[in-house]
């Protein structure tokens, strides 16, 4: 695609991009739009040559998916449930299956899940979360006066992973499925299944930069989190000295 000066678009499949020594390919990129897998705009903005693009645009898909992640033994650890969206919806039931060794917490002295409400749901949304045996939990959002859920993609909810302190350095898969959303019309749709490796480790409290060290370098990453600033390195769970999920100058 060297000197097509013509080219206005250009479609990739990879979910990754794959890396591009050569800067005259796509020469006319600046002027051109490219169009990208869901959930890959982000990892296409950041590469080498494909961020030069005028414009990148995800693809429209309906889903329910988590981003891959580290879990730390014996830590709570944060576990984003994001809904992407292009239908309207108003209710939503799906299963988290989790694998050995690794559970969802429960509030402190209950046995109810430990959850907290994402940005795409109103007062208007009651949420359960259920333990239903064999590292699987459901997930029920329904709303008591039928509203949709606003916007077209972003967190429902955040659950928290606590990995087995036996388990140690590994990785292994969980699994999103059984998704039954439904309309303002009572008509259901069934989404696709989605997988999230999990990576689990022996977690360092306060090495904020994430680089093995915990040294006056992670005082200063943690104050740009703080900022509003934080680096694409930043680790919130090693950050978080009070353990209760909020970094803030306590820490």
């Amino acid at each position: 695609f060297m000197e097509c000066t013509q080219l206005t678009k250009v479609t990739v499949h990879n979910q990754s991009p794959l890396a591009i020594c050569d800067g005259e390919i796509f020469s006319n990129r600046a002027n051109a739009t490219l169009y990208v897998p869901a959930r890959s705009k982000k990892a296409y903005k950041a590469a080498s040559i494909w961020k030069e693009f005028k414009g990148i645009v995800e693809a429209e898909h309906n889903s329910v998916y988590s981003y891959d992640l580290t879990a730390y033994l014996g830590v709570s650890t944060e576990m984003e449930i994001n809904l992407e969206n292009w239908d309207p919806f108003t209710a939503y039931q799906f299963d988290i299956v989790l694998p050995e060794g690794i559970t969802l917490e429960k509030y402190t002295g209950g046995n109810s899940i430990k959850f907290t409400r994402g940005k795409r749901n109103t007062s208007n949304h009651n949420i359960s979360v259920t333990d239903r045996g064999n590292n699987t939990y459901r997930v029920i959002g329904v709303s008591t006066k039928n509203n949709v859920i606003s916007g077209n993609d972003g967190a429902l909810l955040t659950v928290y992973l606590i990995a087995n302190e036996n388990m140690g350095k590994k990785t292994c898969q969980a699994e999103i499925k059984n998704v039954i959303m439904t309309t303002p019309e009572e008509k259901h749709a069934n989404f696709d299944p989605t997988t999230v490796t999990i990576t689990t480790k022996t977690l360092l409290l306060g090495d904020s930069n994430d680089d093995n060290n915990v040294n006056v370098t992670d005082l200063v990453a943690t104050v740009n989190y703080i900022l509003g600033r934080p680096s694409d390195k930043f680790n919130k769970t090693a950050a978080d000295i009070t353990k209760n999920h909020v970094v803030n100058i306590n820490d």
